[in-house]
């Protein structure tokens, strides 16, 4: 009988981990839920955008990131990373590159 004891309260112990990591899966997307229609509520709100101005940047931009000038290197090189508000960081040669993808591969089709 010990055991089956120690073997129920084992399997009630790795159950309980399993919940409380779902748990902590379910609030991730539910804040991330949250922050995508943050995001599309305010992207609405500038449909018709005909200047940028300081406001606009406030709402959307989080941060600018510029790294140090590497100087060993013959040109000089930056990299620039701007982290948005609700989406954090994007890569835009990445996007740009998976749409050329995509294009390419429905005008094969």
């Amino acid at each position: 009988m010990p055991k089956l004891s120690r073997d129920y309260e084992l399997e009630q112990s790795n159950l309980k981990s399993a919940m409380e990591a779902l748990h902590h899966g379910i609030k991730q997307r539910e804040q991330k839920k949250q922050s995508t229609n943050s995001f599309i509520a305010a992207a609405k709100k500038y449909t018709d955008l005909q200047e940028l101005d300081a406001t606009v940047l406030r709402e959307f931009v989080d941060r600018i990131e510029i790294s140090a000038t590497e100087k060993w290197k013959k040109i000089q090189e930056q990299k620039i990373s701007i982290v948005y508000n609700f989406i954090g960081a994007f890569d835009f040669e990445m996007a740009t590159e998976q749409s050329k993808v995509k294009c390419e591969q429905k005008q094969e089709q």
